[in-house]
């Protein structure tokens, strides 16, 4: 049994509602398969101390009095998780979108506190490069951030122009694109079409 959990960082504007909508549809995931009457409380208060009573310096916590209570309601939600026999797994997409180096810092942040809790697995998808441009310390032009968080990076290759051209703009009798496939699925009017193509061959090509 596997729970999938598909967050994306780039709707919510500030690092406290990011904390707060991350382990609120952590919740919901797990509440939509299995009845954990004390998990709601548990996460909520797990997330209230993070916000309240953790200082941030790079990924390297300050942790505070709280620490001890903390631990303890992590290791409460893992018991919960390791009860119901299933894997969760966190997709956090769109990383890479997000343009402030701070909600980035806050993501791997959320990454680095919640992904030992047993049979708990992230996959984050993003663009090295990009990310790691708005990482940079500004002393030493480097970032290791990534490093520190990413256990097994597996490279994606980028999508050739041609694949990208059959998607998107060429049709023949054996292939619709994209594009022709939806105004068929939606009946678009062949005048509407036809204005579409004119302005859109000119934006393409």
């Amino acid at each position: 049994e596997v729970i999938v959990y598909d967050f994306d960082p780039w709707f919510f504007a500030s690092g406290d509602a990011l904390l707060q909508n991350f382990y609120s549809g952590l919740y919901h995931s797990l509440n939509q398969k299995f009845f954990l009457p004390d998990l709601k409380r548990l996460i909520g208060k797990y997330q209230r101390l993070l916000i309240s009573g953790l200082k941030w310096k790079g990924l390297n916590l300050d942790l505070p009095l709280e620490y001890a209570s903390l631990e303890e309601i992590k290791s409460k939600i893992e018991t919960l998780i390791e009860k119901t026999k299933i894997k969760l797994v966190i997709i956090v997409d769109d990383i890479d979108r997000l343009k402030n180096r701070d909600e980035i810092h806050q993501i791997l942040r959320i990454v680095k506190l919640s992904g030992k809790f047993k049979q708990t697995v992230y996959v984050l998808s993003f663009d090295p490069a990009q990310v790691n441009s708005l990482l940079e310390d500004g002393s030493t032009g480097k970032s290791y951030y990534l490093e520190k968080i990413v256990q097994a990076p597996v490279p994606l290759p980028a999508i050739d122009q041609t694949s990208i051209d059959k998607y998107l703009y060429w049709s023949s009798k054996e292939h619709l694109s994209g594009i022709d496939s939806l105004f068929r699925e939606l009946e678009i009017e062949k005048t509407r079409i036809e204005e579409f193509e004119k302005d859109f061959n000119a934006l393409y090509g």
